[in-house]
């Protein structure tokens, strides 16, 4: 049975103890979940069998419209150059239940996009690996 696409307009950025929200968000591209497979061969048997192996969570990225004032911005790189270990939650957009999307994790990458010579939003992509995979409650 097919489902309706849901719109992610809203889609919401949270991080730190207590939570901070993350405003001027432009796009989040939740952590990949993933897994890695095995290959076992029989010598009586003539095709290779394929089996699941350990789960692995990639990095998820964040692009914001960047202010540097935003002390919410600002915080991400502190939480970059501190190595700290840092709670984050995604809240997905129009769901009933609310679901959030939460996990662990390190900030490893603060990259300011570009500084525009001409009238344009500054932009800012941050890259968060996750420790031990997500949750979606």
């Amino acid at each position: 049975m097919a489902t309706e696409t849901r719109s992610t307009y809203g889609a919401t950025f949270k991080y730190g103890s207590p939570l901070v929200t993350v405003g001027h968000i432009m796009d989040i591209t939740p952590p990949p979940e993933t897994m890695t497979t095995f290959e076992v061969d029989y010598h009586d048997v003539e095709e290779t069998e394929m089996h699941p192996g350990k789960s692995k969570t990639g990095p998820m990225t964040l692009k914001v419209g960047f202010d540097a004032n935003d002390t919410a911005h600002i915080g991400l790189k502190t939480a970059k150059d501190s190595k700290t270990l840092t709670a984050f939650e995604i809240g997905i957009p129009g769901t009933s239940p609310a679901l959030d999307i939460t996990f662990t994790g390190y900030v490893v990458g603060f990259a300011i996009d570009s500084l525009p010579a001409v009238p344009k939003e500054q932009t800012l992509t941050v890259t968060i690996q996750p420790m031990a995979g997500t949750v979606i409650s």
